[in-house]
Parts: structure tokens; sequence; C-alpha cells
């Protein structure tokens, strides 16, 4: 198997990393939601803005939770989330 990977090497084959969204085409990334599609329309006025961000929030949670996050979303986001257990 290592002659194989070897000469496929030789040959400019290279080992990509296996992260389906960094195979995405940039062209091809659609955004669901914006918060200013929210603060910017019909937004309650005794509403603070960041009430804006609350679906967004829940969903980066609910990815999290379920581990569906990449490794290296997980490792370069680390220091901006954090995790409660229990």
């Amino acid at each position: 198997m290592n002659e194989r990977a070897h000469e496929l090497r030789a040959k400019d084959f290279v080992e990509e990393p296996t992260d389906v969204l960094f195979q995405i085409k940039e062209k091809d990334l659609y955004v669901f939601d914006k918060a200013k599609w929210h603060y910017e329309g019909d937004f309650p006025q005794e509403l603070d803005v960041f009430h804006a961000y609350v679906p967004t929030g829940m969903f980066v949670a609910w990815v999290i939770k379920n581990d569906l996050s990449s490794k290296r979303s997980r490792k370069e986001d680390a220091l901006d989330i954090e995790l409660e257990t229990g």
C-alpha cells in the first residue's frame, strides 16, 4: 500500500483533507439566514439588535452538541466557543 502511495505522490497526486465543507467551491456555498435579514426588516423596536442573532446561535449550538462540526473548525474556533458540560 505504501509503495502505491509513493508511486502516486511521484505522479503529483496529492492527498487532500476529507473535510467536506472545504471541498465545496465557494460559489456553491449558500446562505440560509443572516441576522441583518431580521433586524433590517420588520424587527420589533423593543428588541435589541443582538436578538436577531439568536436563531444562528441556536443552530451553531446544535451543530456542536451533535458533534457535526469539522475537526478544523473545532480546533480553529475553540477559543471562541465556551462549552458547558453536564
